[in-house]
């Protein structure tokens, strides 16, 4: 394959939006087994939406929880070390 070629099908293109998130999308899993394809995305508006395929090839927002909060810092003391 040539340059012009290979630039041409590494070409990336938009596919599908999932129109939903308030703010950017931070990270998208996707899982292509079981009933049919599933994608889960959390986003900087602090929700984690599930999607599936609908039948006309669109994903559709099936689920959307908000994102629990992170887990409070903790410290700890220990005895490694210690004489």
């Amino acid at each position: 394959m040539d340059g012009a070629a290979a630039a041409a099908a590494a070409e990336l293109r938009e596919a599908h939006r999932l129109a939903g998130h308030a703010d950017r999308v931070w990270a998208l899993a996707w899982n292509p087994a079981g009933a049919g394809p599933v994608l889960a995305s959390c986003g900087g508006d602090k929700t984690v939406r599930i999607w599936k395929r609908a039948p006309d090839g669109a994903w559709r927002c099936s689920v959307s929880r908000q994102a629990p909060p992170p887990p409070p810092p903790v410290a700890s003391i220990s005895r490694v070390g210690a004489g």
